[in-house]
C-alpha cells in the first residue's frame, strides 16, 4: 500500500530498520532528503558515525540548520557541501596537450625505455646464453656440494639481489638525490655488464657470472622504485606549470614504457640472433646441444654484456638533462603547499612565473 501511494519514478531508496543514534522519530525516518542549488540527494546509511558529534558543532557554526537529531542528516550535509565547492575544470584533451609540452615526462619516459630495455634484453638472452655457452652440465662446488649452474640458478639469485636493490633506494635516494642515483645506478651498470664479457667460461669463472649477476640485480632493484617516484615529481611538477597534475596520464606513461621496453627488447634479441645465425632447437632437440654459429656466440655475448651496457649509457646521457634536481623538487613541493592553501579558484598565473621558464 506504502508503494502504491509513492509517485512514479524510476529510482527509490528505502529504510525500514530504526536509527541506531538520534531519537526514534518520525523525522529521523530515512532516507534524508537534502535539495540543495544543484539538485536532490537522498541518503540512507546503516551504522553510526564516530565523529557525528564534532562534525555535527563545526556545521552548525558555519550555518547549517539540522532538521533531525540522526547522524546520517550529517553525513548529508558534508557531502552536499563537497558537491556545492567542488567545481570540475579536468579536460582530457588539455591534460594531454600540456602533457606533451612537459620535458621532464619526455625525459622520463626516454630513460624508463631505456631501463626497461637493459632488463628485457638481457633476460631474454639468459637462457639461449646457458643453453649454448654455458651448456646443460655446468656445475659450481659449494663447499663439498656440487650445484647445477643453470639459467634457472642465475636468475633466481637475481631475483633475490633485486628485493635488496628495492630496500636500498629510499636511503641512497635520499642521501645522494634521485637523478644522481640514477645516473650512479647507471654508470655502475654500464661497468659491470662491460666485466661480464670478460668473465671465461670456467667454474671459477661461474663465480664471478653470479657475483656480477648479483650486483647487477641490485642495482635494477634500485631502480624500479626509483624511477615510479620521479614520475610522483614530474606530476608535481605539472601541477605547478600546468595547474593539472595529469597524474593518471604521467603514470599511466610509465606502464606504456614498461611495455614498449618489453616487446622492444624481446624482439629484438630474436631478430639479432636470427640475423647472427642463430640455431633454433625444434622439440625433440631439447636439451641437446647445438653448434652455433661463431655470428651467434658472438651475438649472445654481447646481448649479455655490450649492448645493455650502450642502453643504460643512453639512460644516463637522456636524464643528464632532466631539470628535476633535488633542490628543484624540494621548491616544487614547497610552492604546492602555499598554493594548495590558497582559495579554491587556485593561484593566478603570475604567481607561477618563477617556474614559468622550466624547461
Amino acid at each position: 500500500d506504502v508503494l502504491a501511494r509513492m509517485p512514479r519514478g524510476s529510482m527509490a531508496v528505502g529504510h525500514v530498520r530504526y536509527g541506531t543514534t538520534g531519537a526514534r522519530v518520525r523525522a529521523n525516518c530515512q532516507p534524508i532528503e537534502v535539495n540543495h542549488r544543484k539538485g536532490r540527494m537522498a541518503l540512507a546509511h546503516n551504522g553510526n558515525l564516530s565523529n557525528a558529534d564534532e562534525l555535527r558543532c563545526a556545521l552548525e557554526l558555519a550555518g547549517a540548520i539540522f532538521h533531525t537529531t540522526s547522524d546520517t542528516e550529517t553525513i548529508a550535509y558534508v557531502v552536499t557541501r563537497e558537491r556545492l565547492r567542488t567545481t570540475s575544470s579536468v579536460s582530457i584533451g588539455s591534460d594531454f596537450r600540456s602533457l606533451l609540452t612537459n620535458r621532464p615526462w619526455w625525459l622520463l619516459i626516454g630513460a624508463a625505455l631505456c631501463f626497461n630495455l637493459f632488463n628485457t634484453v638481457r633476460g631474454a638472452t639468459v637462457a639461449y646464453f646457458f643453453a649454448d655457452i654455458i651448456g646443460f652440465d655446468a656445475h659450481i662446488m659449494l663447499f663439498s656440494v656440487a650445484l647445477l649452474f643453470y639459467s634457472g640458478l642465475f636468475l633466481s639469485v637475481g631475483e633475490v639481489a633485486n628485493m635488496v636493490g628495492v630496500a636500498l633506494t629510499v636511503p641512497i635516494a635520499a642521501r645522494i638525490g634521485k637523478k644522481s642515483t640514477f645516473i650512479l645506478v647507471n654508470a655502475l651498470l654500464v661497468v659491470l655488464s662491460v666485466l661480464f664479457f670478460f668473465i671465461p667460461v670456467t667454474p671459477a669463472g661461474y663465480w664471478w657470472m653470479l657475483l656480477l649477476q648479483v650486483l647487477i640485480s641490485v642495482l635494477t632493484g634500485i631502480m624500479s622504485p626509483l624511477v615510479w617516484s620521479m614520475y610522483a615529481d614530474v606530476s608535481d611538477y605539472a601541477e605547478l606549470r600546468y595547474r593539472t597534475a595529469s597524474t593518471g596520464l604521467i603514470f599511466s606513461s610509465s606502464s606504456m614504457a614498461q611495455k614498449f621496453g618489453s616487446a622492444i627488447g624481446g624482439a629484438a634479441v630474436l631478430w639479432l640472433l636470427g640475423a647472427c645465425g642463430y640455431v633454433a632447437r625444434t622439440a625433440e632437440q631439447a636439451g641437446e646441444v647445438l653448434t652455433q654459429t661463431p655470428g651467434a656466440i658472438r651475438a649472445l655475448w654481447m646481448l649479455m654484456t655490450f649492448i645493455p651496457a650502450g642502453v643504460a649509457l643512453l639512460a644516463i646521457v637522456v636524464v643528464w638533462f632532466y631539470p628535476l634536481t633535488t633542490r628543484r623538487v624540494e621548491e616544487i613541493v614547497a610552492r604546492l603547499k602555499e598554493l594548495r592553501k590558497a582559495p579554491a579558484s587556485g593561484p593566478e598565473r603570475d604567481e607561477m612565473t618563477d617556474f614559468a621558464n622550466i624547461p
